[in-house]
């Protein structure tokens, strides 16, 4: 089997080109906010992922129950909590704020979301955690040969984003990242 590549973005909108067989998008939002163009954007998806934008100021419980609550609606493949708040805290409080939000999400939804997060943030944020390695990683590092990979991650990386911002790619209407899952 070959990797694939895949499509995450905010704003696109269906029709989508037949040669992309999996998108993921934007559900949730800290503890209440919903994209609103979600049930357009998944009815002509396939298969698709669903993904929360973690916030440091918010609370982890209600950060969980609001992505969960999304995925319950639409049953995506998977959910995945993408951790790259600029507002959090460096260390300190912040690692045990994430690992609150997984293991949440993890009760709420019954499996293990995927975790996405860049090198160059988890580092300084969150810093060397033996946990992250608990999670299937998607991995954002643009314009490598290879992904650069948290400290403290010793697995295989599952999904790489590895082009970000992409305008005027064929097929959608608005800019999308680029990303490879291993398979």
């Amino acid at each position: 089997m070959t990797d694939k590549l895949f499509v995450d973005a905010r704003y696109i909108t269906p029709p989508y080109p037949e040669y992309i067989t999996l998108h993921a998008f934007k559900a949730t939002q800290g503890n209440d906010m919903v994209n609103s163009l979600l049930p357009i954007q998944v009815a002509g998806a396939g298969d698709y992922w669903l993904f929360h934008y973690w916030l440091y100021a918010a609370d982890s419980k209600r950060q969980a129950k609001n992505l969960v609550d999304r995925a319950k609606a639409y049953t995506p493949l998977e959910i995945v909590l993408d951790v790259e708040d600029p507002n959090a805290a460096t260390l300190g409080a912040t690692p045990g704020k994430v690992r609150a939000t997984l293991l949440e999400i993890e009760q709420l939804w019954g499996r293990k979301p995927i975790l996405y997060t860049r090198a160059s943030y988890w580092n300084y944020k969150v810093g060397n955690v033996a946990w992250v390695n608990d999670y299937p990683l998607w991995i954002a590092h643009y314009e490598a040969k290879s992904p650069r990979l948290p400290n403290g991650f010793t697995g295989q990386w599952l999904a790489w984003q590895f082009r970000g911002d992409v305008k005027n790619w064929p097929g959608y209407n608005a800019g999308i990242d680029l990303n490879i899952l291993r398979n």
